[in-house]
């Protein structure tokens, strides 16, 4: 079992309430806050999929357009 980790949802608005369970720094099971006053255990479709934003391959890790230096692999043929 791993640690419970309560926090706000960021997806929307609403600001719901979540209990994240995490193993092995990945998140493994998302919960509603029953405890929340605002959302009282309640979690929408995108608060349950916390997880798939979180660790999808495709999430980018880097910003897209650098101000100063240029990142090289970035770069496609005949760029400088």
């Amino acid at each position: 079992m791993g640690t419970i980790h309560k926090t706000g949802c960021v997806l929307c608005a609403q600001n719901c309430g979540l209990e994240i369970e995490v193993e092995n720094n990945r998140i493994v099971k998302v919960r509603g806050d029953k405890s929340n006053a605002k959302s009282e255990g309640y979690i929408c479709r995108k608060g349950l999929n916390v997880a798939y934003h979180q660790h999808n391959a495709d999430r980018l890790k880097y910003p897209l357009k650098s101000r100063g230096q240029i990142r090289a692999d970035l770069l496609g043929p005949g760029h400088r």
